[in-house]
């Protein structure tokens, strides 16, 4: 059977983090899907070091990385690239904001589409979705757009956590970004592959920001900019100008 690895980034998730977990870990058991789960401490400053260890202890297939900077999501991906031996690879974020029974129905699509990208899309379909912040909803419908139109290639959802995507691909791309623009660099590296993004609806419940939501308005710049500087609109226009066109 083919193993799946799920990367858990977490950073001051002493709230939500053992819910999330256990959560994860109930539905991928009662689907008998073959896993291995890394939950990766972005030096945490509250008490989800000790709960992520207590999980690590409960469960045997999940594994405690710790980071000694905060540096952000990326650089939690980028930790654990090098040792993930899987066939494939998500990420779960660590709060409740998404449901891993979605998961379940991505890796169904993926053992028959391996060499694709399955991007869950929290804007297609009619899945149940809760959204705190309207503003939020408008900023990724336009960055969405403004990705597809660089990159002539439509995706409707550019910052959606689940991603799942071959291991293989993974390994073998440099990570860059430390930040929540990882998304942005792992759809762009994808595309380049000349493979298939097959986008699936999944449900969503977004949290506020008293509850620990961490995305902030200058991440939204940065995701902007990454668009751009990884846009394949971009590279012909710095090839042409370089004479390597």
């Amino acid at each position: 059977m083919k193993l799946l690895s799920v990367i858990v980034p977490f950073y001051n998730e002493e709230v939500f983090l053992e819910e999330s977990v256990n959560r994860l870990v109930n539905e991928l058991e009662s689907s008998s899907i073959n896993y291995e789960i890394f939950l990766v401490n972005d030096n945490s400053l509250d008490d989800s070091k000790n709960i992520a260890q207590n999980l690590s202890n409960k469960y045997q297939n999940i594994t405690l990385v710790s980071k000694q900077v905060n540096q952000g999501k990326g650089s939690c991906i980028r930790e654990v690239n090098s040792i993930l031996k899987s066939d494939y690879t998500i990420i779960h974020d660590a709060d409740l904001e998404y449901f891993p029974k979605d998961i379940v129905k991505m890796y169904k699509i993926m053992v028959k589409n391996q060499k694709s990208l399955i991007l869950g899309s929290r804007v297609i379909g009619d899945n149940k979705r809760i959204k705190k912040y309207s503003y939020l909803v408008y900023v990724n419908v336009f960055l969405a757009k403004l990705f597809s139109f660089l990159n002539n290639y439509q995706v409707s959802d550019i910052s959606t956590c689940y991603m799942m995507m071959p291991t293989k691909f993974l390994n073998e791309i440099s990570i860059e970004s430390n930040s929540f623009t990882i998304e942005i660099e792992l759809l762009s590296k994808f595309l380049k592959t000349g493979n298939e993004i097959i986008e699936i609806p999944i449900s969503y419940e977004g949290r506020l920001y008293s509850e620990g939501k961490k995305i902030r308005f200058y991440d939204g710049l940065k995701i902007f900019l990454r668009i751009i500087s990884m846009s394949k609109f971009l590279s012909k226009i710095t090839f042409k100008a370089s004479g390597k066109i």
